[in-house]
């Protein structure tokens, strides 16, 4: 994991996107395995790969063992990812999980102000639970 956070940081992201899929296919179990998505995510993302990044931090997101704030970075992030393709119904859909999954009310507001745009439109949708 140290070595995929380096090679990131030199911005030799394919590099650490490799040491972040070997360690999360070598470690299924492990309580890093969260961890080793989300940065994996970050490293698609980087790239321009935004299906893949949205769909690996929602993966991060539902890891067992996953902290609460892996949780709800890898699903603000998913739902920004969304929400910048314009897929509104499924930002929507991942805000909804991050409402039911994150109780810390800083992760919340934080992901209000990345995913402005998503959140608004929950506030208007008939099909949000509770209000955002």
């Amino acid at each position: 994991m140290k070595k995929g956070e380096l090679l990131f940081n030199k911005k030799k992201y394919a590099d650490a996107a490799r040491v972040y899929r070997g360690f999360a296919e070598k470690n299924p179990n492990s309580k890093l395995l969260s961890s080793a998505l989300y940065s994996l995510a970050k490293c698609y993302r980087v790239e321009g790969n935004l299906d893949e990044a949205a769909l690996t931090f929602e993966r991060a997101a539902n890891t067992p063992n996953a902290s609460e704030k892996v949780v709800g970075e890898s699903l603000f992030e998913a739902a920004e990812i969304y929400d910048s393709q314009h897929k509104t119904e499924k930002a929507l859909l991942v805000l909804r999980q991050l409402q039911e999954k994150v109780k810390d009310p800083e992760i919340i507001a934080e992901a209000k102000v990345r995913t402005g745009r998503s959140f608004q439109l929950a506030k208007q949708h008939k099909r949000c639970k509770r209000t955002i």
